[in-house]
């Protein structure tokens, strides 16, 4: 029987009740002195020297994994690594995807402890928030934040492929956040996005697709599809590609799936769900009619009228909400910023061709396209700072005000924000910011040869 330690008249169990190496792991000290766990380990015994850390990280429900965690990487200081899970902390309380993701440091920290690649890509993601931070130094002989940041991740990439070699590897829900969070950790270090956008499609969209026929729905698990929703929704849209959850039985099981269905938010990542998926079908339906059949084509007809219908959507899903939904709630906020993009994305997609004749399409008049990108501007601003929402998510409405002004003032706050984006720790956001410049150079360019072509022509007249 395990025996408890004296309580004395001189006894500090209210400040500190456990040893250091219980502290550094985060675990509960039973026992006597020794402890069972320095026992066990053949630790040194010690009682604290300094006051416990502002953060709490309270216990949750592990998943069924025996694997004994000696430390996240061979080489790393462990004593090292507990401010890193801090930092990771203060990370993910600045990205919250949804309301249900606050305290989520805190319920991934058991998982972390019985499962090693997760343990290893909190501290790459905490390590990397700290190598930002000019108050954050290693000490001499220690490794800086950043060398620990991407050590770490290079040891969970390894570790997780070896985990998913084990027959029971998707019994622990820590393996699907391991792979949710290399994806956010790449997005914080990758400026082409490319990486991320890979890990995406062939490894977290594989992995829950494998694991949703497994186990049964959780609360951590919704946070965690989510998240992965609210990314992959975007990726596809972005990218112009169609996704596994505009498929059955995804399409239809969502509301099972995510933390809160109900939100204004989910509705709109739908749309872009449904969108991307209609996009990719619209361009290659075109791009199969010759050129000189396409106007009056019945298939093009059909188009324009799917068109229509999806704009009609967006107008009405639109009036519905501005009437009863809080828009100061961030949440609502990106939701109509997702909005006015999928407006300006429809209309950008149909007046990209000229064969349409005199078919009523889902175009914009010039005010209607300066409203909608003057709202994705000031939404985004609002977002940014004055909620703890990650900026990732504001990568496509801005891709989309950016593309359709023409106003130089307009351009510039889009830089701003995806500045912005960059400085709040996603530094994919540089990929927008060189798509955007690139596309108004080229623009800028055209103006300037249509002009000489005009002046030329006028030469030519006189």
């Amino acid at each position: 029987m395990n025996m408890k330690r004296e309580v004395g008249p001189l006894d500090h169990r209210r400040r500190r009740t456990r040893c250091q190496p219980c502290v550094r792991r985060r675990i509960k000290c039973q026992g006597g002195s020794p402890c069972e766990y320095c026992t066990r380990t053949k630790k040194k015994c010690l009682p604290q020297t300094i006051s416990a850390t502002g953060v709490h990280f309270i216990s949750s429900e592990s998943c069924e994994e025996t694997m004994q965690v000696a430390g996240l990487s061979t080489q790393i200081n462990i004593h090292s690594d507990i401010p890193y899970l801090d930092y990771f902390d203060l990370f993910m309380k600045r990205c919250l995807f949804t309301d249900e993701f606050n305290g989520l440091a805190a319920d991934l920290l058991p998982l972390a402890q019985t499962c090693l690649p997760l343990g290893q890509v909190l501290t790459a993601i905490g390590a990397l928030e700290a190598s930002r931070r000019a108050t954050v130094k290693s000490s001499r002989g220690q490794q800086s934040p950043y060398t620990v940041a991407f050590a770490s991740y290079g040891e969970s990439i390894k570790t997780l492929r070896a985990r998913l070699q084990v027959p029971d590897a998707f019994r622990c829900g820590g393996v699907l956040w391991c792979t949710l969070l290399l994806g956010l950790f790449e997005l914080m270090i990758e400026t082409s996005g490319d990486r991320w956008a890979k890990h995406m499609l062939y490894g977290t969209a594989r992995i829950i697709q494998s694991v949703a026929a497994t186990r049964r729905s959780c609360q951590l698990d919704r946070r965690l599809f989510g998240a992965f929703r609210s990314l992959e929704a975007n990726r596809a849209i972005m990218y112009g590609e169609d996704t596994f959850l505009s498929q059955e039985p995804w399409s239809k099981s969502r509301r099972e799936l995510v933390a809160n269905p109900a939100s204004q938010v989910e509705t709109t990542f739908d749309l872009l769900i449904e969108i991307s998926s209609f996009s990719k079908a619209f361009f290659d339906r075109i791009e199969s009619i010759p050129e000189a059949l396409r106007p009056g084509h019945p298939a093009m007809q059909a188009l324009a009228e799917e068109g229509r219908c999806f704009q009609q959507r967006f107008r009405s899903w639109h009036d519905q909400m501005i009437l009863h939904d809080d828009h100061h709630d961030p949440y609502c906020m990106l939701a109509l910023s997702n909005y006015n993009a999928l407006q300006l994305f429809l209309s950008m997609n149909y007046t990209f061709y000229t064969c349409w004749e005199e078919q009523d399409i889902p175009s914009l008049r010039a005010h209607e396209v300066e409203a909608h990108v003057t709202a994705v501007v000031a939404l985004s601003n609002q977002i940014l700072e004055h909620s703890n929402m990650p900026g990732v998510l504001l990568l496509f409405p801005l891709r989309m005000a950016g593309a359709n002004t023409s106003q130089s003032s307009q351009k510039e706050e889009t830089v701003r924000l995806l500045d912005r984006i960059a400085q709040k720790g996603f530094a994919v956001s540089g990929r927008i910011k060189r798509d955007l410049q690139e596309l108004w150079e080229y623009r800028h360019a055209e103006r300037v040869r249509d002009d000489i072509s005009k002046q030329e022509s006028l030469c030519i007249e006189k």
